[in-house]
């Protein structure tokens, strides 16, 4: 009778934790009990726009962190992720666990390939398959080095620029992923406005921070004209606005400080 005392209440530790919305479902990973002298580690994710896509999912299985021991599992609980709603500051959580301390040098994503759960884009209103570019390209390879201490909390930031690895061959449309990762605590942010000579909003915009020529990172404005780029890691950004019904001035050198807000306001010449 003991025994089964006991297999009800691990039992009853797995019950799922969940959340849907409109367009991605948001799983939290079922972490273990506290486990003295581990690191929690927590990995977010964002995403920025695709050229005449509304909508992107794709179906994350597993998160490992990699380092020169091996692999550790973080999550392994299947979610769908629409990309293209993680915009403006917007962002999911993959997974939070503990994890032994540690040298780490890079996160593993794996994303489904085949079935029901493959990648699909819709454009124009309408859903269509959206293969890899590369056998091997749905298990990702994201570096970050970490240095997990004992009874801390990491964070990791990984972003899914999608406007860089989504390629049109021929008319099919094919994903290569490429992937960065960045601690939250050290990152900043740009926020402001995208308005017209008569100080009309402008939406639907793209705004792309870039440096040394790189698009680091890019959003769609709202519809107030409104937009945030996060995370960013220090030091200085090119900004430019693309798909805009009419010209922006672009703005060079904006400044990214670590725990800050730089505002900016962009604006038809």
């Amino acid at each position: 009778m003991r025994a089964l005392a006991v297999l009800a209440a691990l039992l009853g530790t797995l019950l799922p934790i969940g959340c849907g919305g409109a367009d991605f479902v948001y799983f939290e990973s079922i972490t273990s009990g506290p486990n003295p002298g581990a690191t929690l580690i927590v990995v977010w994710m964002s995403d920025s726009p695709a050229d005449d896509a509304d909508a992107l999912e794709v179906t994350v299985s597993r998160v490992e962190l990699v380092g020169a021991g091996g692999s550790v599992l973080l999550a392994s609980d299947s979610r769908t992720v629409d990309l293209l709603s993680l915009q403006n500051g917007v962002r999911v959580k993959l997974a939070e666990t503990n994890v032994d301390p540690g040298a780490y040098d890079r996160v593993r994503i794996t994303l489904v390939e085949t079935g029901t759960l493959a990648p699909r884009v819709r454009t124009g209103g309408a859903w269509q398959p959206l293969g890899f570019l590369t056998p091997v390209a749905h298990v990702i390879e994201v570096p970050y080095q970490l240095q997990a201490a004992p009874d801390a909390t990491a964070e990791i930031h990984v972003d899914f620029n999608v406007r860089t690895p989504l390629l049109d061959q021929g008319g099919d449309l094919r994903l290569d992923p490429r992937l960065d990762a960045l601690d939250p605590a050290v990152a900043g942010t740009i926020a402001g406005t995208v308005r017209t000579a008569h100080d009309g909003p402008v939406r639907d915009a793209v705004v792309v921070a870039k440096r040394q020529g790189i698009e680091i990172r890019s959003t769609r404005t709202r519809p107030d004209g409104t937009f945030t780029l996060t995370p960013l890691e220090p030091g200085n950004y090119d900004l430019s606005v693309e798909s805009a019904p009419v010209p922006i001035a672009p703005r060079p050198a904006v400044a990214v400080n670590t725990g800050d807000i730089t505002t900016v306001a962009l604006r038809e010449p």
